[in-house]
């Protein structure tokens, strides 16, 4: 099955002290929906808890995707002295349709991107 990545507008967007951003994968036609939250924030801050992020996908008739498998208790940071980031993983079980957005929330704040495929 082939795999296609999507990009999102905008490519990032500031909640608090962390800079939200987010990957998009569908693997083949009707397959499923791969969402990777990434949370940039300053280095040295306790773990995050996997549920301190959410992610939805709405779909073309503008009704919400709830994820089919997440990640669950602490999430794995990586970083230097002057960032660290951590991934929050998501898989979805979405018709052919591409999602019309994706809504994430980070410690109870919104924020909504549009997918769009990658490339030129």
């Amino acid at each position: 099955m082939a795999t296609t990545s999507w990009e999102t507008e905008p490519a990032s967007l500031t909640v608090g002290d962390a800079t939200i951003s987010a990957q998009i994968r569908q693997t083949g036609p009707e397959g499923d929906w791969h969402v990777t939250v990434v949370i940039s924030r300053a280095p040295d801050q306790p773990l995050l808890d996997a549920s301190e992020v959410t992610s939805e996908l709405i779909d073309q008739a503008e009704r919400p995707v709830a994820p089919v498998d997440r990640d669950t208790g602490l999430l794995v940071e990586a970083g230097t002295s002057l960032s660290a980031s951590t991934n929050a993983n998501f898989r979805f079980d979405l018709e052919a349709a591409p999602p019309r957005e994706l809504r994430i929330s980070y410690r109870g704040q919104e924020v909504r991107f549009r997918p769009r495929p990658s490339g030129p």
